[in-house]
């Protein structure tokens, strides 16, 4: 059995956070959610277990005029923490993230599918 550690969700619509929370609090794991870029990293700073990061792939949208905050700025300083990091995208965002080595959920998805990419990344402990 896997130890339950903490899982940061980041995704600007407030309905996904909230289901996705909900469904993995369901399943004994303790999320966060973040709307954004700089909720993020606050939430890392004060969350020390949180170990995978599930991310909205379309997140450019949200700060065009300041590409810091961008998802893949987002998404590579998470790597760089040792965090295992799985997109969330639609058909047309999922080449960047794969050709950059992460697992990304294709929008729809079930939250079952979402349930076993968490449970098959590998983590650092």
């Amino acid at each position: 059995m896997r130890d339950i550690y903490d899982i940061l969700v980041v995704d600007r619509r407030t309905e996904v956070r909230s289901a996705i929370c909900e469904y993995l609090e369901a399943e004994g794991y303790f999320p966060v959610a973040a709307a954004d870029y700089d909720a993020a990293i606050e939430l890392l700073r004060l969350q020390a277990t949180v170990r995978v990061v599930l991310v909205d792939t379309d997140m450019r949208n949200e700060a065009p005029h300041n590409p810091r905050r961008s998802a893949w700025r987002l998404v590579d300083e998470l790597a760089a923490r040792g965090l295992s990091v799985i997109g969330m995208g639609e058909p047309d965002d999922m080449d960047e993230p794969r050709e950059r080595g992460y697992p990304v959920l294709r929008k729809p998805f079930h939250l079952r599918e979402m349930l076993a990419y968490i449970r098959a990344v590998p983590l650092v402990l």
